[in-house]
């Protein structure tokens, strides 16, 4: 019978207790009306996780000059913000719009080797051996690191690319000469 007591006294304390929250949600002040202490606990929240963008990857490519004569040279420089780039030049025809034929190219070296350095600028002398037009693409692939507040510096490994202006590589003319200007000049034979 005591055990019987306790079961019923324990359901009327919880029986009390869950019409106190519903009366305290309906009407916050009831529970001090009734000389009930309650304190609310705070609802779970969570921490937005703050979104960083990605670093950005800059890739550019510049030649010395927008026009060059065949026979003569020209450097095509690149530069990116990644750390230990690995650097690729592309001559494009113009005319074909694809990658300059390795058998009859407007500069040589036809295909330019890859550059890799630690940090900064790279370039490639070429040399014009016919007339056309040319565009300069470059691609690099190297290590991008930026700070996340909270967490701290990390790095990835990215890479991007960039296209220069249009260089005309013009048919070399010769020097003028200097004929002269009276027959007298001329070697005469004799008889």
């Amino acid at each position: 019978m005591r055990l019987h007591r306790i079961g019923i006294s324990a359901l009327a304390v919880l029986l009390l207790a869950l019409s106190t929250s519903y009366a305290q949600a309906a009407d916050p002040g009831a529970a001090s009306r009734q000389g009930l202490l309650l304190t609310a606990t705070p609802t779970p929240t969570t921490t937005p996780t703050p979104t960083v963008s990605p670093p950005l990857v800059s890739v550019s490519v510049v030649s010395s000059a927008p026009t060059v004569a065949v026979g003569s040279t020209l450097i095509v420089t690149a530069t990116t913000n990644l750390g230990l780039p690995k650097y690729q030049l592309y001559v494009i025809d113009v005319d074909t719009g694809t990658v300059q034929s390795q058998s009859d190219p407007l500069l040589t070296p036809a295909q330019p080797g890859p550059i890799s350095v630690n940090f900064g600028a790279v370039s490639w002398t070429l040399t014009a051996v016919r007339a056309g037009q040319v565009k300069f693409t470059v691609s690099a692939t190297g290590e991008i690191c930026a700070y996340r507040p909270g967490q701290g510096y990390f790095c990835n490994w990215a890479g991007g690319g960039a296209t220069s202006s249009t260089v005309t590589v013009t048919a070399s003319t010769p020097a003028p000469s200097e004929a002269p200007s009276s027959s007298a000049y001329l070697p005469t034979r004799s008889r």
